[in-house]
């Protein structure tokens, strides 16, 4: 397993090859396809993101499955952030849509909500089944991360920022765009930075699928993921000085 696991950033690497090497003639022959870590085989994306998995996927700790594609609708959630959470050095916006880091530390209640160490944010919304759709402007200046989180993830002190804490995110960190997986994090061969991703949440389906939202193209699948029947927030990181993130819509 641990073999397999190694071998996860070539296949990642290989899928997207292999994606954008087709003609437009020749991909008009395949249905939507996703490049499975298993012998070079092809599933229907919808068979990733659907609720019954691809069949072809192992059981990797993290739940992950590289692929390139297109997203899949989902129904279009509102989301707004909750302040009670917001670590001191961020500044939340008046309308709680958008974050970003202070001058210094504030002066704020250490609630049993709020985030001492890391500098996170969680949104006020959560969910427990069905499925999700939002999206976060990350912008072109600083490091960030997004994705989910459990909303028992520890508030005080460090964590695992992975799916065995209770995080399903990518993040950008010094010009590289990476899956937080368990473990060590996954280098995603992306030819672009992304300005806005899309976060597509299938509860029941144990899916957190990420997309750049201005091109359509796929960045990452946490597959298998286990919710352990609680609820899950959007999640934001505001990693760099320069960072400000936003909620959309």
């Amino acid at each position: 397993m641990d073999f397999c696991t190694s071998l996860l950033p070539l296949l990642c690497a290989l899928s997207f090859w292999v994606k954008n090497s087709f003609s437009t003639s020749s991909r008009a022959l395949f249905p939507i396809l996703g490049m499975c870590p298993s012998w070079g085989c092809f599933c229907p994306l919808d068979a990733i993101l659907g609720s019954a998995g691809c069949p072809h996927i192992p059981c990797i700790p993290g739940g992950l499955s590289p692929a390139s594609d297109t997203p899949v609708p989902y129904p279009t959630a509102t989301m707004t952030l909750d302040p009670n959470t917001a670590h001191p050095d961020l500044i939340l916006s008046e309308d709680c849509k958008s974050v970003r880091r202070g001058g210094g530390r504030r002066d704020l209640p250490d609630n049993p909500e709020r985030f001492d160490y890391w500098p996170f944010v969680l949104g006020c919304q959560g969910f427990m089944a069905g499925r999700h759709f939002w999206e976060v402007e990350v912008g072109d200046g600083g490091d960030w991360a997004v994705g989910v989180a459990r909303e028992s993830i520890c508030r005080k002190g460090h964590l695992s920022l992975c799916p065995q804490g209770g995080i399903w995110g990518v993040e950008k960190w010094g010009g590289q765009v990476r899956a937080l997986t368990t473990h060590k994090v996954t280098l995603l061969p992306l030819r672009w930075v992304p300005r806005r991703v899309s976060i597509h949440l299938d509860y029941g389906g144990g899916t957190v699928a990420f997309f750049d939202a201005d091109e359509g193209r796929l960045m990452f699948i946490f597959s298998h993921a286990s919710f352990t029947g609680e609820r899950v927030h959007p999640w934001l990181w505001v990693v760099g000085a320069r960072s400000q993130l936003r909620l959309c819509p």
